[in-house]
């Protein structure tokens, strides 16, 4: 895309995988970009959750949700390509390269409201268990839980609306099924590394001639007084535009729909990490029962790098809180009227991705630079008059 002359500038509210990957793409698109957030990558604080998420691709879009899956679709599409260049560029197979990015596996059982992942494997392998006892058995295909099959599955393989979109996508044969398990299939897929993936995208942006400030956005006031504060932070005039992407911080400027997941992650020695989900738990600290759960079921997932003594050799644990949102996640147009009184500025939220930030960032990244690109087309003062 040509560059703009002169760029319009875009400031961006926050430095999470939504943020940063919003900045990268609005860079690649001609437009002048200063990310501005409390916390930036490297910093280890409880309110910053990007670098502590278990951080896959396995989507969590139904068929019905088109645009989420949509969203998803263009990450998966959009890793391959970057993994591919990286190892064009090394020239000797698949693996962690500069983004942090690595085809992976992704085990998910499913039973009675839990959620569990680990990643060991060069691909996925996705399982479904019965919520009931008894239905387990070699050779023949167990019977479903009895209130129904889970609905992703719920016609076979032909119900999973992402089978086109990954590759290497294959049903397991019920002979091969773990006890319990009545269905499964195995496919390629993604594991990121958070930090190291944060991390690329600073250098992305660094490279593209962003900018990125330090600054804690204020919240007293609301969304109009926090852009006020920023723009006299970071620019001389107004911007065309700012990206709402505070995460959780968009609790503290108004919106009621937010509220914290939390959740809990093991990272053990030869890259296997865990992640289970419990939602309604506000506690910060980690839960020393939760994390002994979760050894004991990926025992049975990765027995190949369990050390000598039957223990996985762990290396830290963390509690983070995912930015869940009421009605899912919020990537549109807003006109605000900032603190000073001025005309309304155009603001495009894009927040409220949950558990879901990393897969779907690519997707929701490019719906943001479409409602730009359609905004700047009509004129910024006819924006500003129209939106607000």
């Amino acid at each position: 895309m040509a560059a703009q002359n002169p760029p319009l500038h875009v400031i961006v509210l926050g430095a999470g995988i939504i943020g940063l990957q919003t900045a990268v793409f609005l860079l690649e698109a001609g437009y002048k970009v200063t990310v501005v957030a409390k916390n930036l990558p490297g910093d280890v604080d409880l309110e910053y959750t990007s670098p502590r998420a278990g951080a896959h691709w396995r989507t969590q879009a139904t068929a019905n949700e088109i645009e989420l899956a949509q969203w998803d679709r263009e990450t998966y599409e959009y890793w391959l390509s970057v993994v591919a260049r990286e190892e064009a560029s090394r020239r000797d197979g698949f693996g962690v390269g500069d983004s942090g990015l690595k085809v992976c596996v992704h085990y998910k059982p499913e039973a009675e409201g839990w959620s569990l992942t680990a990643a060991a494997l060069p691909r996925i392998l996705l399982l479904v268990k019965t919520h009931t006892s008894g239905f387990g058995g070699r050779g023949l295909m167990p019977k479903p839980p009895r209130d129904g099959p889970n609905p992703e599955i719920s016609q076979g393989a032909q119900s999973i609306w992402w089978r086109n979109v990954v590759l290497n996508f294959k049903v397991l044969d019920p002979s091969v099924l773990p006890e319990g398990v009545y269905f499964g299939v195995t496919y390629s897929s993604f594991c990121i590394n958070p930090p190291t993936y944060l991390s690329h995208l600073v250098r992305q942006i660094e490279t593209a001639g962003g900018t990125i400030h330090r600054l804690e956005i204020p919240t007293k006031g609301g969304l109009g007084a926090a852009m006020a504060a920023v723009t006299d932070a970071v620019s001389s005039e107004p911007p065309f535009a700012i990206v709402n992407a505070t995460g959780l911080g968009a609790m503290a400027l108004g919106d009621k729909n937010m509220f914290p997941t939390k959740g809990q992650t093991i990272l053990v020695s030869n890259e296997s990490p865990v992640i289970r989900i419990r939602i309604g738990d506000g506690d910060p600290r980690v839960d020393p029962e939760l994390s002994q759960e979760i050894v004991e079921r990926c025992k049975e997932l990765a027995p190949d790098i369990l050390n000598p003594d039957g223990e996985f050799e762990i290396v830290s644990e963390q509690v983070g809180f995912r930015p869940s949102r009421s009605g899912g996640p919020r990537v549109e147009l807003e006109g605000v009227l900032s603190a000073r009184g001025e005309k309304p500025l155009i603001v495009v939220h894009c927040y409220g991705h949950s558990g879901a930030g990393y897969q779907s960032s690519v997707g929701s990244a490019k719906k943001v630079l479409r409602l730009l690109e359609e905004q700047k087309m009509q004129g910024t003062a006819e924006i500003r008059e129209r939106v607000g």
